[in-house]
């Protein structure tokens, strides 16, 4: 049976600490000058040949300020500015000479206030261009910020200035091997490697987090650049480790801290295995749409056994998949062999939707996956996972969903939530590095995040608790003009909600995308809470009264109440399309741009929160 090992790893840098220069936004010039902009008098600037020419009119050297577009940087990064220029003048007698460069660089935030000068200080003028760098400099604050220029030109001289962007500064490297202690003697003769094991670096002092796992040779690897106190430990609660950590405090420059080695060894004996869905895509009728379904031992025993997807024929067609089933209807099944303590084994499943009138936008399509061995399964309730997807007509391949949609149970309210982020590069280029940041709602556990799975090798790093950056270096995803279908990702991870998360809460999620430097992609707003939906259009809850009409609902709905209060209006994936205030009376809501299906209304007034169902029609 095929398999694919999530190596959750980080791309290692070599010891000099350097990674390749990634341009900001425009800063190759390859069509023209947008987002640049230059002051000074009888100043311009043009693109020509994929370089930007700095341009002066009149007879006279004038003094100048060349700004560039915004983009992002990251406080936990120390960065160098790179930047290739030329500014010449053509002599009859003597050829080209050089004029000097820019007499400064400030990097500044978006209110122009100046947080550092970036300066460049070292050149190499092997090239046609000279290459300038600056020295290695951090900021305080993640945000949006901008270059700032200054120098002069005359109308005799020629200035060319190209690739315009920063480099990572790989400060500190924490690397070692997990090895499983088979002879029982603190692993000296043994050389069993496990991988899929998870590591954890704590720096104490900022209360940060980083975790990746063991690669296929047992190796992990860990990049910051921050200094402070670090910790280095596993993180498998059925597996004791030796040593129990190692500690490391660093204050400054370069270190590559080796041999962080654990031998490990299980503390007791356990039959656990996971299985998920996963849609990669979205659902849309008349379309193919593709799932993975993800199964994994969990437990310290290596396991056989059956994994199976029921699926209803009614709407979708099974295409086909990466491993053949046994029978190609409903339920598909597959057997495995041998799947090895933290061994993840996947396959790819493609179906496709039926057309209207079969299956309309708004529609659910509902799947059950479901493994072995379940008798004598340590958690046997996550040997099943049921997904409902709704089919939808136009979406944003930047989003982010429950699985479980806006509305579950009191007994899921006690159990893991599955969240799914999804993104696409459709820009002109391939995405070097891209990070996806993702905080965590206050009735959320952070204690319980566990990161599943995801379309690339990544690793994360957790700050202030629940902060969370999924991050993706050397990701060298395609754009979608060249490569569409590989030009998507995806993050799969789950966590439960608080024990006081109760009825009438709400739990809130978004996703910032950062692609190397642009700025962010921001994802809908995907809400759950517990159902607590009434089967009358007209109700009420301690002093208040409801009434919500007319449901099926084609194009205006009424929201009667004797109060004053707030609506979030939400689809079956938790997303929420529209919000408001609403008035003691009548209050009538413009839906007739939604497409056709169900949706979710959360009323909250002083007394509390009620959810009503509502068809649209």
């Amino acid at each position: 049976m095929k398999t694919k090992l999530l190596l959750i790893t980080v791309l290692f840098i070599s010891t000099f600490g350097f990674s390749q220069t990634i341009l900001i936004p425009n800063g190759g010039f390859n069509i023209d000058t947008s987002g640049w902009a230059i002051t000074g008098t009888d100043t311009s600037i043009n693109a020509s040949g994929g370089e930007m020419y700095l341009n002066v009119s009149g007879i006279y050297t004038r003094d100048f300020i060349l700004t560039s577009p915004q983009f992002y940087l990251d406080a936990s990064k120390a960065y160098k500015l790179f930047t290739e220029y030329k500014n010449t003048q053509y002599d009859p007698m003597m050829g080209e000479i050089g004029l000097g460069g820019f007499w400064g660089v400030n990097l500044k935030d978006i209110n122009g206030t100046t947080v550092t000068n970036v300066g460049l200080v070292n050149g190499n003028s092997s090239g046609y261009l000279e290459e300038w760098s600056s020295g290695s400099f951090n900021i305080v604050t993640s945000g949006v910020y901008y270059l700032e220029y200054t120098g002069q030109h005359s109308q005799d001289a020629q200035f060319i200035v190209d690739n315009v962007g920063f480099r990572e500064v790989i400060e500190n490297t924490f690397s070692g091997k997990v090895t499983l202690d088979v002879n029982n003697d603190g692993c000296s003769t043994s050389s069993t490697i496990i991988e899929n094991f998870s590591i954890q670096l704590n720096e104490t002092n900022s209360n940060t987090s980083y975790n990746v796992l063991t690669d296929a040779n047992g190796d992990f690897s860990i990049e910051t650049s921050a200094s402070g106190n670090f910790v280095t430990q596993t993180n498998q609660t059925l597996y004791n480790a030796t040593p129990a950590n190692y500690t490391n405090t660093i204050n400054s420059g370069i270190n590559n801290i080796t041999n962080q080695d654990f031998c490990v060894t299980p503390n007791s004996v356990v039959n656990d295995v996971i299985v998920s869905i996963i849609p990669t895509t979205q659902a849309r009728p008349g379309f193919n749409t593709a799932y993975q379904l993800r199964y994994t031992n969990i437990g310290t025993t290596t396991l056989s056994g059956v994994v199976d997807l029921t699926y209803d024929n009614t709407k979708v067609t099974f295409l086909g998949a990466s491993i053949p089933p046994t029978a190609t209807t409903s339920p598909l099944i597959w057997s495995y062999n041998n799947l090895m303590p933290l061994e993840t084994r996947y396959i790819d499943i493609n179906f496709n939707i039926f057309t209207p009138p079969t299956v309309n936008n708004g529609d659910i399509l509902s799947y059950t996956a479901s493994v072995t061995p379940i008798t004598g399964d340590y958690t046997p309730t996550n040997n099943t996972f049921t997904f409902d997807q709704i089919t939808i007509g136009s979406y944003d391949p930047n989003d982010i969903t429950f699985l479980e949609g806006p509305l579950i149970t009191e007994t899921q309210a006690d159990d893991f939530l599955s969240v799914i982020i999804r993104f696409q590069n459709t820009g002109t280029a391939s995405a070097i590095n891209i990070t996806v940041e993702n905080t965590l709602d206050a009735f959320l556990d952070w204690s319980t995040f566990q990161p599943i799975a995801a379309s690339h090798n990544y690793n994360t790093v957790i700050n202030n608790v629940n902060e969370i950056d999924f991050v993706f270096n050397g990701i060298n995803l395609a754009d979608s003009t060249t490569d569409e279908p590989g030009s998507h990702g995806w993050i799969y991870y789950r966590v439960k909600p608080k024990s006081t998360f109760v009825a009438g809460d709400i739990i809130s999620n978004i996703a910032h995308i950062y692609f190397d430097y642009n700025l962010p992609i921001i994802t809908n707003t995907a809400t759950t809470q517990i159902n607590t939906t009434l089967s009358s259009n007209e109700f009420s809850k301690n002093n208040l009264k409801y009434h919500i009409f007319p449901n099926p609902v084609k194009e205006k709905l009424t929201v009667k109440i004797n109060n004053e209060g707030s609506f979030i209006l939400s689809n079956l994936q938790g997303q929420t399309v529209k919000t408001g205030e609403l008035q003691n009376g009548n209050n009538v809501l413009n839906i007739s741009y939604l497409n056709s299906g169900i949706y979710f209304i959360a009323i909250k007034t002083s007394e509390g929160i009620l959810t009503k169902k509502i068809v649209k029609k």
